[in-house]
């Protein structure tokens, strides 16, 4: 196993905590201005800059134990491989590694089991990625998808495996049902990817030989293929977040530029225009398509993340251009801030600048709410979650300088929605203070955790570290930098 190696030196990193009884009222809608509703304002418990010497890296995705140990996956640009950290609850890191073949290698997304050991999924290029009690041994196309089960105590290889055709794979999402199986989401261009009980069994070809998304549920110790599923329309289609109810039924959803995706008891069934829509979908536990809707405006969506409660409820974060994106009366921002063509590209029109969407789905595919939050520049997320009482944390970044509870300019942002929908009741504005964006966000009881990509610009070169924070409710904090030698 390679480990990264690091050392302590103890630094500075500039955090700002924006307290919501002494801000001003936040845009709600176009004309429309309400004040927020103060809320339980989260302290910096703890926070840790982890940097490895002539790399550029960066948090992926995070998830937080049932002991409360956070684990964090991020890329090596220069290795062109992944590492994996793991802190014990007072932020100590406890071990990490490097994972990764001779090609490029990466892991998109992490969960734990009850028992704390980690399920990783994402693409390897390489063909000497290190399997181990794998399902697929060798790589069967260009890039094929890859799945591996970590030992929480101290990161060895539990498994490792490839999954894929003859053409490319992506694994984006993982996630583990009530009875151990292992879920896993992402893209397939290959015609022969493996299919089992399957709602769609073959790539669409009607226009191009574009990405379908799949599905694949896993056996608990990944050595037999129980579920795994085409779906797509006639163009691009991405399957980039999953999850498992308490009953076992399947909820994922990404990007679709298809306008005949498969849908079914949609609340939207029509493309809303532009280059991309969102989509989300349930299957029952014995593989029936129990609803799937497009989610989308006239212009650009995409989708940055997604959770689902014990009982089906799922909550969708993304980005999007579209005035006209559904959201729901009573809405903390009924319309979009977005500016009107206010975004440039270098050789194309300008566009409508991006605002963060937040919905929330009943297990029939219905909308419980939607809601805009953003000013009027470029304002996106990377992944929401949802806490024990109900309530979306979102992880993101904003551009603007009027976003909802005046976070600055160029900042990374974390925020609570209250469990309507209706209001913001907390912000974490963190800059360090160069370039960064929020990456990804966990709950742990009334405990978050935040990891990021946090920049230091040094002439025209940016280099990245990984920046991972806990907020509670103690007021003492600590902080520390771990750098590679």
């Amino acid at each position: 196993m390679r480990f990264l190696k690091l050392k302590v030196v103890v630094a500075y990193v500039a955090c700002v905590v924006l307290p919501a009884s002494v801000l001003g009222e936040p845009t709600r809608a176009a004309g429309v201005k309400v004040a927020p509703t103060p809320g339980t304002q989260p302290l910096l418990v703890w926070e840790t800059v982890v940097s490895a010497a002539g790399q550029f890296e960066g948090a992926d995705d995070m998830v937080v134990d049932g002991a409360g140990h956070a684990v964090v996956v991020g890329y090596l640009a220069v290795e062109q491989d992944f590492y994996v950290l793991r802190f014990n609850p007072s932020g100590s890191l406890l071990w990490s590694r490097i994972i990764g073949g001779s090609g490029l290698d990466t892991a998109s997304g992490v969960t734990v089991d009850a028992a704390g050991d980690i399920y990783l999924v994402g693409r390897s290029l390489s063909t000497d990625f290190p399997t181990q009690f794998a399902y697929q041994s060798t790589k069967n196309g260009p890039s094929d998808a890859i799945l591996m089960k970590l030992a929480g105590e101290d990161g060895r290889t539990l498994f490792s495996t490839y999954f894929g055709g003859s053409r490319g794979e992506w694994g984006f999402d993982v996630e583990i049902g009530p009875d151990g199986s292992i879920y896993i989401a992402g893209q397939t261009d290959s015609l022969d990817l493996e299919t089992a009980n399957a709602i769609q069994d073959g790539l669409t070809l009607t226009q191009c030989f574009c990405e379908d998304a799949f599905v694949t549920r896993f056996s608990p110790e990944a050595d037999v293929v129980l579920f795994s599923t085409y779906l797509g329309g006639a163009f691009d289609d991405q399957a980039s977040e999953i999850e498992v109810d308490a009953a076992g039924n399947i909820y994922f959803a990404g990007r679709t530029r298809s306008d005949d995706f498969p849908t079914a008891n949609a609340v939207q069934p029509v493309m809303g225009g532009g280059e991309y829509d969102g989509f989300v979908a349930s299957i029952t536990a014995d593989y029936h398509l129990s609803y799937s809707t497009f989610l989308g405006g006239e212009d650009w969506e995409l989708l940055k993340g997604m959770d689902a409660d014990a009982e089906g409820n799922v909550t969708l974060a993304g980005s999007t251009r579209s005035v006209s994106f559904p959201t729901t009366p009573g809405a903390f921002q009924e319309q979009f801030v977005g500016g009107i063509n206010a975004c440039e590209v270098p050789f194309g029109a300008d566009h409508n600048c991006f605002d963060i969407f937040v919905t929330k789905m009943t297990p029939d595919g219905l909308y419980a709410y939607s809601t805009f939050i953003g000013g009027y520049k470029v304002d996106e997320p990377a992944n929401v979650v949802i806490d024990d009482a109900g309530r979306a944390h979102v992880v993101g970044y904003t551009y603007s300088d009027d976003f909802p509870l005046d976070a600055p300019f160029g900042t990374h942002v974390a925020m609570r929605l209250n469990t309507a929908g209706s209001d913001l009741d907390y912000l974490i504005s963190h800059d360090s203070p160069n370039v960064n964006g929020g990456s990804a966000i966990a709950v742990h009881g009334d405990e978050v955790f935040i990891a990021s990509s946090s920049g230091t610009i040094n002439g025209n070169q940016v280099t990245y570290d990984t920046y991972v924070a806990k907020y509670g409710t103690r007021v003492n904090a600590v902080r520390r930098s771990l750098r590679a030698p």
